[in-house]
């Protein structure tokens, strides 16, 4: 048994990946994942312009 794995980026390339392998007739079944990765620099401010630096409830996430 062979096993394959594909990253997509975006919901265009999922479509696209899963009408391909539904279109294939060796393919038993493609079971999927979702991952989400932070990209860039850490936040240093909320949306509205509130530092994250200092005493606060409220943090970036962690481990960016």
């Amino acid at each position: 048994m062979t096993v394959v794995e594909h990253v997509v980026d975006s919901p265009a390339g999922l479509r696209h990946l899963v009408a391909r392998v539904r279109a294939d007739r060796h393919v038993v079944a493609f079971p999927y994942r979702q991952v989400r990765e932070l990209v860039g620099d850490e936040p240093q401010r909320c949306g509205t312009g509130h530092s994250y630096v200092g005493v606060s409830a409220t943090r970036p996430v962690p481990d960016w």
